[in-house]
């Protein structure tokens, strides 16, 4: 943490009440874990659907925890206590008390698509500005716990902090960034992820424009212009400083998109590794990049995480830099060699429509027969059986040559896809019938959303370390 924080000014500041305090309790650290708590750590008991962690309490005390966050009085406990109506808040009150002694800049980031590259490639670019001065959300910490935890992973050494946040209802993103109130925010894409929690895509938009909600009053919206959404987050922060970017020429907002935005890409190419270049417009600058990540849709991500960086005054130089040294986030269109000297695709770490259309075009673009592994895509709502429809016919328009499909919803792709196919009941007929496919001739692309398992897939198929994109062409 900055600095330590007192249990009884909490107390004040969010209410509860404070128990078996004889002296002021001051805490460096908190855990909601037992098993990864060290001594003089805030135990919260957090309470999910699944766990209780105040069926941990006693693991806390044993462990040498300072104090309790508790919903009721632990009578065998001797540790002063904060008795709350819910843990979980009080974990967030317990960050945002956090985030306000933070003096760096936080950047807010979230999106149907793309957003922990967005990140990732942010924080390639700050490192290179920086060195080590930065601090961004580990794996997918993205959400009502996650974010609180990465608030308080936050040192007085850190100068930026880039935090993703995730949703899947309206409402989420909001408590986030009023806990967060990030210096710049971003959204960048709406697109039909999680539909089923939000309802409709629409109040998808209506959640990821929550982020703009918690800027300070002088930061600065970052906006997709290219977006359908755009119209309505540009007078949502009519009132405050504004970025615009676009990586698309498409007018269907009744604009200009590409006159009106401060960043664009021009000039834009496939490499012969399937990796783009392109020169960066970034107001009167302008500077060539060459991305080291598969797939063109990264020039908009670039540009996403280009735009960010310029809010916070990051030169074009260690913006272009940054983004060349950026390789890419395990999970997500990652290159690693494979069982037989085959090539494997490994983007099993989530998956919706767009991001798997994305991820045919570059599996198409491989010069070797193509296989196409695919797992069910969550939370689709009612229109999951036509979207893994779409995904089977985009396949068959791409000329993938092999489809191997898991699950229910994903045989709703091999029934429309005409190409060769197997549809399987289990991952181990699955990943039995793909080694049998895996040779130094064949790309495989393995993807599904999180709940589809497939990393058990990328698993049993790779046997070696990542080799950065250096696909035959």
């Amino acid at each position: 943490m900055i600095k330590p924080l007192d249990l009884q000014n909490l107390s004040r500041r969010f209410g509860g009440e404070v128990i078996n305090n004889s002296h002021a309790v001051n805490f460096s650290s908190v855990s909601i874990n037992t098993r990864t708590m060290s001594v003089g750590d805030l135990f919260v008991a957090i309470k999910g659907d699944q766990f209780d962690g105040h069926q941990f309490v006693a693991n806390a005390q044993n462990q040498g925890a300072i104090a309790l966050v508790v919903e009721k009085e632990i009578v065998d406990s001797d540790l002063p206590q904060w008795l709350v109506g819910d843990t979980t808040l009080a974990l967030g009150h317990i960050a945002e008390a956090q985030r306000d002694n933070f003096l760096g800049k936080i950047v807010a980031i979230t999106g149907s698509s793309g957003k922990t590259t967005v990140k990732g490639m942010l924080e390639s670019i700050l490192r290179v500005a920086v060195s080590d001065h930065v601090f961004a959300t580990k794996g997918n910490l993205n959400n009502h716990i996650g974010v609180p935890l990465s608030l308080l992973s936050l040192k007085s050494q850190h100068q930026y902090a880039v935090i993703e946040m995730g949703a899947s209802a309206v409402g989420e993103i909001q408590y986030l960034t009023q806990m967060a109130k990030p210096d710049v925010a971003m959204i960048n894409n709406v697109m039909s992820a999680h539909v089923e929690g939000f309802g409709s895509i629409d109040n998808i938009a209506k959640g990821k424009g929550e982020i703009y909600n918690g800027l300070t009053n002088a930061g600065v919206a970052v906006i997709n212009i290219a977006d359908k959404y755009a119209p309505q987050w540009l007078e949502q922060n009519s009132q405050r400083q504004t970025l615009l970017f676009s990586a698309s020429t498409d007018v269907s907002n009744a604009m200009d998109m590409n006159s009106v935005a401060n960043i664009t890409a021009t000039n834009v190419k496939q490499k012969h590794n399937g990796c783009a270049k392109f020169d960066l417009q970034l107001l009167e600058k302008s500077t060539e990049i060459n991305l080291s990540v598969l797939g063109m849709h990264n020039v908009a991500n670039a540009l996403a995480a280009s735009t960010c960086a310029y809010a916070l005054n990051i030169s074009i130089e260690d913006i272009a830099q940054g983004l060349s040294e950026f390789t890419g986030v395990a999970g997500r269109l990652h290159c690693l060699e494979g069982v037989n000297d085959s090539t494997v695709i490994d983007d099993s770490y989530n998956a919706n429509p767009n991001s798997f259309c994305a991820a045919i075009d570059v599996l198409s673009d491989m010069s070797a027969k193509t296989v196409l592994v695919m797992g069910d895509m969550a939370e689709l709502g009612d229109d999951s059986d036509s979207e893994h429809e779409k995904i089977g016919r985009y396949a068959n328009e791409k000329n993938i040559d092999l489809l191997l499909t898991l699950g229910r919803q994903s045989e709703e792709a091999s029934k429309v896809f005409s190409g060769d196919k197997q549809h399987f009941d289990s991952v181990e007929q699955l990943i039995t019938v793909a080694v049998q496919q895996a040779n130094k001739s064949t790309v495989l692309l393995i993807k599904g959303s999180r709940s589809s398992r497939m990393d058990r897939v990328v698993q049993a198929l790779t046997q070696r370390g990542d080799f950065n994109a250096s696909l035959a062409g």
